[in-house]
């Protein structure tokens, strides 16, 4: 499936660099828009299969314009970052891409975020203007009310907005005259254009610069010459983020979304739709299996490509049993840092861990956890990648920078894993501290602190397991009580306080293990989570 020389990977398919006419990514975007218009007519871009809301082709270009034009008139100006504060919506793009006009970048900031977390992105990025959807205005107006510009993307013409934001269809009717100056042309494709957030080892976000080029290279697997597609997952996240830029841009393509992932509304908006390709998370994949849904009621749908997690083969056959064994199911791997790695075709038998083979451009080794050499054949360490899309930096972070990028330019994903004699690529279990359930992202201190404040105990440590068959974290707690202690906490009580005080993901789903002493290690003598897994076995 892939070549392997020297204790490293590479695709079998030769890579060739997109030709770059143009010196930026927004420029062919509206030259591909333009030609399009001007051979085939108009066509409905973007569309919210839940409302029925829909952006043509042709209003792009006339919106884009205006909202750059007001920008620059507030005083937007290239290297600015426009901070983005909202989810999916039709005009979702149109900011960005007038960002991007103006010599700028754009910040795909995740407004569910906890505070702290939104402050952190928007001191961090230096953000003037931030671009929010309604219901979150009177959040980020109370947490940052230094923000000299806010614009609220889904307003009405109705809505009466605070005297000092502005609403989207104002912008739309702005009075320009923009033209974009030598300054704002004189970028090219290795300038950073986006930022993807993505919570790091200690749960603070970190922001991931991507290249223009890299926008370019984010081409996703072969969609079966389908003309609909249906997109399950955020646009700030880096999959959804690209989608509707890739196909609904580059390639011709109507580009559907949903803003309510909950399974039923999804399938129902799905049937109406009538996607034949459709891109959805792993935690909407796992949900349409475990759906009561009449079966094979979508003889259009072609292909789907799961992205955020692996699965097993009982996961297939049952996403199958709903959306009829004629669906093409493709897996990649992937990463915020990476975009797609790998992509294992719909016709190859499916393994739990299997990647499949490496996209054109892309090299990956197995690296030993203490040491960092190269390892051989079904010895299992870091997954360590080099790729045409990987991140240019992390945003105003060199110790980010300095922990993820190895020798000539390899970077660990947090990831472990192994290959085999065949150049099979398996995916084990994440590498990182921070844990996940569903979508959402959490630190192990959260539940580490709630149990040392218990009198009893002297230490707590959290860690993760990956569940394949959920798709996210399994959550174990191993606790060291003090020797005098006076009351004995049972498993089942430790369980409890964390549900009674703790949001529904942040629970202990895993085991439970009392133990005598918690490694330690480094110059700080820090818990050595990572080392948890083993650890346990021993006892």
């Amino acid at each position: 499936m892939n070549i392997i020389q020297d204790k490293i990977l590479y695709s079998k398919e030769s890579y060739t660099a997109k030709n770059h006419v143009e010196k930026r990514y927004v420029d062919l975007l509206f030259k591909l828009i333009k030609e399009e218009l001007r051979t085939k007519g108009d066509r409905e871009w973007l569309v919210n299969v839940q409302t029925g809301d829909k952006l043509m082709l042709s209003e792009a270009e006339k919106k884009v314009l205006s909202i750059a034009g007001y920008l620059a008139s507030i005083g937007f100006k290239p290297g600015d970052i426009l901070q983005m504060g909202c989810s999916n919506h039709v005009h979702f793009y149109l900011p960005v891409l007038a960002a991007w006009m103006l010599g700028g970048l754009a910040s795909m900031g995740n407004p569910t975020l906890e505070d702290d977390k939104i402050i952190h992105q928007i001191q961090i990025t230096n953000s003037k203007v931030v671009v929010v959807a309604k219901e979150y205005l009177e959040k980020y107006m109370a947490l940052s009310p230094k923000i000299e510009n806010l614009i609220v993307l889904d307003a009405k013409p109705t809505d009466n907005l605070p005297e000092s934001v502005q609403s989207i269809h104002e912008i739309f009717e702005f009075d320009h005259d923009f033209k974009a100056t030598d300054e704002m042309l004189d970028l090219c494709v290795k300038d950073a254009a986006v930022i993807i957030w993505t919570s790091g080892s200690t749960g603070t976000p970190k922001g991931i610069l991507h290249k223009q080029e890299t926008l370019l290279d984010m081409d996703l697997v072969d969609c079966n010459g389908a003309m609909k597609a249906l997109l399950s997952t955020t646009m700030y996240h880096i999959g959804g983020f690209s989608f509707p830029l890739y196909l609904g841009l580059m390639r011709g393509r109507t580009v559907g979304f949903v803003n309510n992932f909950e399974v039923m509304d999804f399938l129902e908006s799905m049937a109406r739709f009538r996607p034949e390709f459709m891109v959805v998370s792993n935690f909407v994949y796992l949900n349409i299996g475990n759906a009561n849904f009449a079966k094979k009621k979508f003889p259009f749908l072609k292909k789907i490509l799961p992205i955020g997690g692996t699965f097993t083969s009982e996961t297939h056959d049952k996403v199958l049993d709903i959306l009829g064994h004629h669906v093409c199911v493709d897996h990649v791997y992937a990463s915020s840092e990476t975009y797609i790695i790998t992509v294992l075709p719909g016709d190859k038998e499916k393994k739990f861990g299997l990647c499949g083979a490496l996209k054109p451009g892309c090299q990956l080794y197995i690296a030993d956890i203490d040491t960092d050499e190269k390892l051989g054949p079904n010895q299992l360490g870091k997954m360590m990648v080099k790729a045409p899309t990987l991140l240019k930096s992390y945003l105003r972070n060199p110790e980010a920078d300095q922990e993820f990028f190895h020798v000539d330019g390899f970077g660990h994903l947090g990831d472990i894993g192994y290959f085999t004699k065949k150049g099979d690529i398996f995916f084990s279990y994440r590498n990182k501290e921070i844990l996940r359930v569903d979508s959402f992202w959490f630190g192990p201190a959260d539940i580490e602190n709630l149990v040392e404040s218990i009198d009893e105990v002297e230490e707590a440590v959290v860690w993760g397991e990956y569940d394949h068959l959920f798709g996210h974290d399994k959550i174990n707690l191993a606790v060291v009580f003090k020797p005098d202690a006076s009351r004995i906490w049972t498993k089942e009580d430790l369980i409890k306080l964390v549900e009674n005080n703790l949001a529904k993901e942040m629970q202990i789903t895993g085991e439970v293990y009392f133990v005598k002493e918690i490694p330690h290690g480094g110059p700080l003598m820090k818990k050595l989570r990572l080392k948890m897994r083993d650890y346990v076995k021993k006892l």
